[in-house]
């Protein structure tokens, strides 16, 4: 019984580090713009002006990591 409750329990977290690690790849780089008044923009990797600051922000996310 214990056997089974245990192999129950990692293969319940196998599969949930599993999804979440391809939930997470999945998701499309963006650049949000927040402005002072509260306002924002949200620029897509797809628009030509995002690439720019994508490149920049995955620049500053190395740095910072290191």
């Amino acid at each position: 019984m214990r056997r089974t409750t245990f192999a129950l329990l990692v293969a319940t977290a196998a599969g949930a580090a599993f999804v979440l690690r391809r939930r997470a790849a999945a998701a499309p780089e963006h650049v949000e713009l927040g402005f002072v008044d509260g306002s924002a923009i949200l620029l897509r990797r797809s628009d030509g002006n995002a690439e720019r600051l994508l490149a920049l922000a995955r620049n500053v996310a190395s740095a910072a990591r290191s």
